[in-house]
């Protein structure tokens, strides 16, 4: 990506799919005032922790990467959604924003899923409504995950190794949507 596009300060959308890159672009990370930013099927495989700079990212596809932790881009403050499906994810231990609304992270080989207590200010809950970790390789869940998740109002769990569902499933008191087929 040409270091120009740094220079671009204004700049709201940003889409660099499909353009065999390698490694997360430097200019990217000077464009703070950014809202949506897609980098679909490139080799990325991390995310510099100088992407918490991109404070006003609303949304953020980064599927069809080589990215192993996605940590720095959930915890973004006003990233509403986040698509990082066909990554190389392994565990997810995170800590979301408190405007996440929409997690995609499906057909990853996810096998630690941990949610960390939620923003403080917000009874540590947090506002996601729709999760999709479909496709991957989850024996269990975290029990403790669904009381911080109890906005959830669609949980995609397919394709996974889980034997059991949680007792405190019960407590996703909003979900419309559940397969675990």
């Amino acid at each position: 990506l040409p270091s120009v596009v740094g220079d671009l300060t204004e700049l709201l959308d940003l889409d660099i799919s499909f353009n065999i890159i390698s490694a997360f672009p430097p200019p990217i990370l000077k464009l703070t005032a950014l809202e949506t930013l897609v980098i679909v099927g490139n080799s990325i495989p991390d995310l510099p922790e100088a992407v918490s700079q991109l404070i006003h990212l609303r949304e953020f596809d980064c599927r069809r990467n080589a990215i192993t932790d996605i940590s720095v881009a959930s915890r973004l403050p006003l990233l509403e959604k986040l698509q990082a499906d066909h990554n190389s994810v392994h565990a997810l231990d995170l800590a979301l924003g408190q405007k996440l609304a929409k997690l995609s992270v499906a057909d990853n080989d996810i096998t630690q899923f941990v949610i960390a207590p939620g923003p403080v200010g917000i009874s540590g809950m947090y506002s996601l409504t729709s999760l999709d970790v479909s496709n991957a390789k989850l024996s269990h869940l975290n029990d403790l995950a669904f009381e911080r998740l109890i906005s959830i109002t669609s949980f995609k769990l397919d394709h996974n190794n889980c034997r059991r569902i949680p007792e405190n499933i019960a407590l996703l008191t909003h979900l419309e949507f559940f397969s675990c087929a």
